[in-house]
């Protein structure tokens, strides 16, 4: 036992060494942990806290964008929503097809050439034996030009229509390079085209405004307004005072905390 002993001491000392380290360890992120809340109350960035609410979020929602939202209630009269081009067949396929097996067998009434085709100015292969109508829309729909295409069974017609509410631009059809016949067969070369429109609202009874978005992000300082519906609502910004509190309480444990700890 006796020989023993500079050894046992040797690890008491050890074990003591560690419970330091990891005293010093807890303490480094308790004191990062205050300078971290230090450093926010200096430059009184989380300061900016702010609470905002809508009569009618149906029709508006907004979102403070910026660190110095304009405060205050404000009224949007919305009376027309952004929309986007929508391309329609000129005319109906004409057959009943159907248009999840390929196009040889779908029952349609035209021979569709394989070949390419264009929207957009994007080119797209066509394989008659293979391709079905659904594999042909999913091509456009997943190729990134900023258009979605549909088939309606009902009206026997395919519609395209721009995916960004308030693009008003014209969707084009064809080029002169396309070897398929696929958009004469759906009468898309003729497509009737809905150009879209853009959004109109006003702000405390003040001149129309006109944005091609219905994400408006100009119109109150440093708040983002969400056109929903049409109508009228009140937007009403103010500090978020609760908010500042608990910043306050969070620092006043955090600096206590240390304080115990050291």
């Amino acid at each position: 036992q006796i020989e023993r002993q500079p050894i046992l001491r040797m690890q008491r000392r050890i074990v003591a060494l560690e419970e330091q380290r990891d005293a010093i360890k807890a303490l480094r992120t308790q004191l990062l942990s205050l300078r971290s809340k230090v450093q926010d109350f200096r430059f009184e960035i989380d300061f900016n806290q702010f609470q905002i609410d809508t009569s009618d979020a149906a029709t508006v929602t907004a979102a403070a964008s910026g660190s110095n939202p304009t405060s205050g209630a404000f009224s949007i009269n919305v009376t027309r929503l952004a929309s986007a081009t929508v391309a329609t067949s000129g005319g109906s396929i004409g057959a009943s097809i159907n248009p999840a097996v390929a196009f040889a067998t779908s029952g349609v009434n035209h021979e569709v050439t394989s070949g390419t085709f264009s929207v957009n100015g994007t080119q797209f292969d066509f394989d008659f034996s293979a391709f079905s109508l659904n594999d042909a829309l999913a091509a456009i729909n997943g190729s990134g030009i900023g258009v979605s295409a549909t088939y309606d069974a009902v009206s026997d017609k395919v519609t395209m229509m721009n995916t960004d509410p308030g693009d008003t631009s014209i969707i084009n059809f064809g080029a002169t390079s396309d070897t398929s016949n696929f958009l004469d067969v759906f009468n898309l070369t003729s497509a009737v085209q809905a150009v879209g429109q853009d959004s109109e609202f006003s702000i405390d009874g003040g001149p129309v405004q006109t944005h091609n978005t219905n994400d408006i992000t100009d119109a109150v300082g440093d708040v983002a307004i969400n056109l929903k519906s049409l109508g009228t609502t009140t937007i009403n910004l103010t500090q978020d005072q609760d908010a500042v509190i608990e910043l306050i309480r969070e620092f006043v444990d955090t600096f206590n905390e240390s304080i115990a700890d050291i």
